[in-house]
């Protein structure tokens, strides 16, 4: 039962206010279905409560909603439904799904009247729902080209999608609109974009569409200022052109859908509808994303706490938030502590639920100054008191990926006065962003020691944490294990490249390049070696070649300059570009 933006045709005022007989409050005497519940529902339920929506049944009809009546009015009144986590009070946030006192308190007065249906003629046009897109045509739709076969029985699935765009030349993009391809059985997805091909490899290997994992690939790109996410009942946003985000020809679209099975073979084919903008987006954005890999919980514990917090260090306009946890989460809070030591409420969640997570942007934005400190504390009980405990009688529970195990994040979507302020707060939060990396995977290889991605994401944290030598052990691992990650080349030729030992450098980034012939970065390291070792012409030829694939790399135009500098100049090449 969820509210739409644009899901009903009638707002419950163009009713109400045709009953005189009302008592304290607004609320009428003897409310009647068609005048009075109808435009609630309409409004507030019917937008997931229609066939072909997640709801599991529907709510359009006198006969639909009486049947129903006793328990749309405990589950209302208890503000179960519509599913809206945030506590009211704290923050005003965009397409907020809650009822007013009123609206609940005319439903329970109608189910308490024995739900009379009243005047059919009183009763407003149902509402319309688009059998096409809500945002209307997309400029471009990426489509699944085969069902997934998701089976009868068994465990949730997690499958990464991966799709071409069909696109000829980069685009500005200000809106997505997701399609599950089956709502029933779809519980939320998360979306990436990927600008090489290593995803679609990653694809090949097994004959399924997809590839199975809880984690987008790490060569997929969630543009900054973009949450990427879709839950059930969620009303696509029409994006804010500001905001605009540049899509790179020859791209692909990684779908990572959360499935659960429903006891019938289901077949799913998500789709996404890509809107273009007329210009890039003038907005600085940057996502923060706090966590907590800290959680052990014992079996019985009913409170316990994981937490995570980072100062600003500039200025910024706080947009939107999103937690996520899993089920023994229960309590949500995200508090801003302000330089002069008060405190502000970000975000508070007293009842959380894994089944309706979401996103919330702020009416408003929220002036956090220089100084602040954002903090997540989120307490979880893992006892019997919590009667969406996945375990009976409660299990020990740690972190990890699966639905069983537990999470902590809160993330953040920054607007930012100035790029000099997004380069201060990116070099502030990366020492804390490395750590967490290696922490993340070091648990990943407790599980799974010869799980070569995890290796590289703890070899290339190293590096940016200026710890070379478990950096190219770890990246050593990695290749060890898949000798096909051209990332982990890529790096090993940093290293080199930082070291002035350019042939080794030369080495890695050739086959870096070879393995993965669109890792512009390797492309672009390459001309900068063999510019180094004075062959200026193959050094063009692979800094023109990563300007092919990232026309708009900053190092490497830099580079391509500095080489038509030399060549003019015909003067040695400098002791470092970088």
């Amino acid at each position: 039962m969820l509210a739409s933006a644009a899901g009903a045709a009638l707002l419950l005022s163009q009713a109400g206010c045709r009953d005189r007989a009302v008592v304290d409050g607004g609320v009428p005497a003897t409310p009647t279905f068609t005048r009075h519940v109808a435009p609630i529902i309409f409004e507030h339920c019917s937008y997931c409560h229609h066939q072909g929506q997640a709801a599991p049944f529907d709510l359009l009809t006198f006969a639909d909603v009486s049947q129903r009546s006793r328990q749309i009015a405990e589950v209302v009144t208890s503000r179960y439904m519509p599913p809206w986590l945030p506590e009211p009070g704290f923050n005003h946030f965009q397409n907020e799904r809650v009822l007013t006192e009123q609206e609940i308190a005319i439903v329970n007065a109608w189910v308490a009247a024995g739900a009379p249906e009243g005047n059919p003629a009183d009763l407003p046009p149902l509402p319309q729902f688009a059998n096409e897109w809500f945002l209307g045509q997309p400029d471009v739709i990426v489509r699944l080209p085969e069902p997934y076969e998701l089976l009868a029985d068994g465990p949730d699935v997690y499958r990464n999608f991966v799709i071409p765009i069909p696109t000829d030349r980069d685009h500005h993009v200000r809106a997505l609109e997701f399609r599950p391809g089956n709502a029933r059985v779809v519980h939320h997805a998360f979306l990436a974009v990927d600008p090489t091909e290593a995803s679609w490899r990653e694809d090949l290997r097994d004959e399924e569409p997809g590839y199975p994992g809880m984690h987008l690939p790490r060569t997929g790109e969630v543009p900054q200022g973009q949450f990427f996410s879709w839950q059930p009942g969620k009303v696509p946003m029409g994006g804010d052109p500001a905001r605009a985000w540049r899509l790179q020809s020859n791209s692909w679209m990684v779908v990572q859908v959360h499935m659960q099975t429903t006891g019938k073979p289901e077949q799913v084919q998500p789709e996404v509808g890509i809107y273009f903008a007329d210009q890039p987006g003038t907005d600085i954005t940057f996502k923060l994303g706090l966590s907590s890999y800290a959680i052990d919980i014992p079996a019985g514990v009913t409170n316990f706490v994981a937490e995570d917090g980072f100062e600003l260090p500039v200025d910024v306009e706080l947009l939107a938030i999103l937690p996520h946890a899993h089920y023994l989460a229960r309590t949500m809070h995200g508090l801003a502590t302000l330089p002069d030591g008060s405190n502000r409420w970000l975000l508070n969640i007293g009842r959380w639920d894994f089944n309706w997570q979401g996103e919330y942007w702020y009416r408003e934005p929220v002036q956090l100054p220089k100084g602040t400190r954002v903090g997540m504390r989120f307490f979880y009980d893992n006892s019997t008191n919590n009667p969406v405990n996945p375990f009976n009688p409660p299990q020990p529970v740690s972190y990890g990926l699966s639905s069983t195990d537990e999470m902590a994040e809160l993330w953040m979507i920054f607007r930012l006065k100035s790029a000099e302020d997004q380069v201060r707060l990116s070099r502030a939060v990366l020492p804390k962003l490395a750590a967490e990396v290696v922490t993340y995977n070091q648990k990943l290889l407790e599980k799974d020691p010869a799980n070569a991605r995890s290796w590289l994401q703890i070899g290339s944290a190293r590096y940016a944490l200026g710890q070379i030598d478990p950096s190219v052990d770890a990246l050593r691992r990695a290749l060890l294990h898949d000798p096909s990650l051209d990332e982990a080349h890529y790096y090993l030729g940093l290293i080199a490249h930082d070291a002035r030992d350019f042939t080794r450098a030369l080495g890695s980034f050739q086959t870096a390049v070879a393995v993965n012939p669109r890792n512009f970065k390797a492309h672009g390291y390459l001309g900068l070696v063999l510019l180094h070792l004075g062959d200026l012409e193959n050094s063009e030829a692979s800094l023109r070649e990563a300007l092919r694939i990232k026309p708009d790399d900053p190092v490497t135009q830099n580079n391509l300059e500095l080489l038509q500098r030399l060549r003019n100049s015909q003067t040695p090449a400098p002791a470092s570009t970088q």
